[in-house]
């Protein structure tokens, strides 16, 4: 019998970035957040973060990079989280097992 904690991390190794990015949008929709996510991105700044997430009554706004279990950062995306960061803003990445363990809901409640 497989436990809990083992079929979960099967699931989130078996999530692919694209459902990691639904099911974040999803859940920041229903807990009051505005999402924005650039769905065409030539000609912009590379590394730029998947999502911008802003809750008004909460007065936050969050920035989040989304890869996959083994999905590597690139050079700039790393740049761009720690200048966001040095600024002072919420910037971070989430994986499939921070969904699964309830981290990103924390995060958004």
């Amino acid at each position: 019998m497989t436990s809990p904690t083992t079929a979960r991390q099967q699931i989130a190794d078996a999530m692919t970035e694209a459902q990691l990015q639904t099911s974040v949008t999803q859940l920041a929709k229903a807990l009051g957040w505005r999402v924005f996510h650039v769905t065409w991105s030539p000609g912009t700044t590379p590394g730029w973060p998947d999502l911008v997430l802003i809750h008004p009554t909460k007065q936050r706004v969050v920035f989040r990079e989304l890869k996959a279990t083994r999905g590597r950062l690139s050079a700039a995306q790393l740049l761009w989280l720690r200048d966001l960061t040095a600024a002072g803003q919420d910037a971070d990445v989430w994986r499939p097992a921070d969904l699964m363990a309830g981290t990103i809901r924390t995060e958004l409640s």
